[in-house]
């Protein structure tokens, strides 16, 4: 289990991933909403323009800006999968966002750490939703970000709106910012468009041996 490390939490381990290397497993149910570790490290700050050399872990946090985290913190073994059972909340606090049985891999969409619009990565995960190739939040499809956005940090949204300005985001934000987002609310809206996520179509599955990370074109 890991325990030595600032950040992380009991019921956790780190065992070989069929997505890539090895990954953070769960090793006790969780329930959705649970908070499984918290993310560590120091700020960072630059101009977005993807560096392929830049840190593989990096989460964003805000507008041009980053944390770097400390070695060892359980992020730096959280797979990618475009069909996540885990998000990067408020506070840096990584949550279950579904109930994960005891014995699964914990995972996160990696779209949901990263807003640098020139950001991609190639995605071998399996899932049915495979979408092939992973690019920042604010490529999402709509109804991928509507499931997501209740979950994100206030600042990651604002800086989301930067990039790329939505209605409904920013009706999100609006609740966030007044506290009046209950559990209850977030589902009504992420129900609204459940329709849309299971019809999101089938992706080609990269067929690489590891993720790839590639400069926009």
């Amino acid at each position: 289990m890991i325990r030595a490390h600032r950040g992380s939490a009991d019921g956790l381990k780190i065992a070989a991933s069929r997505i890539h290397g090895h990954g953070l497993w769960s090793v006790e149910h969780r329930r959705a909403g649970e908070m499984l570790y918290i993310v560590r490290g120091r700020p960072m700050r630059l101009p977005f323009n993807y560096d392929p050399n830049r840190g593989p872990n990096w989460i964003g946090t805000g507008w041009e800006s980053w944390i770097v985290p400390e070695r060892g913190n359980p992020i730096q073994f959280t797979n990618h999968s475009c069909d996540p059972n885990a998000i990067v909340s408020e506070g840096l606090v990584v949550i279950a966002i579904k109930s994960i049985p005891a014995g699964r891999e914990i995972l996160l969409d990696y779209a949901t750490t990263e807003l640098d619009p020139s950001w991609r990565l190639l995605c071998r995960c399996g899932s049915p939703h495979c979408r092939g190739q992973v690019r920042s939040f604010t490529f999402l499809p709509e109804a991928l970000r509507v499931r997501y956005a209740p979950d994100l940090p206030v600042a990651f949204l604002e800086a989301a709106q930067r990039v790329r300005f939505v209605p409904y985001l920013d009706r999100i934000l609006g609740a966030k910012r007044g506290q009046k987002w209950t559990r209850a609310s977030k589902r009504h809206t992420r129900n609204s468009f459940d329709h849309k996520f299971r019809q999101l179509p089938r992706c080609q599955i990269a067929s690489e041996d590891k993720f790839v990370a590639t400069p926009a074109e």
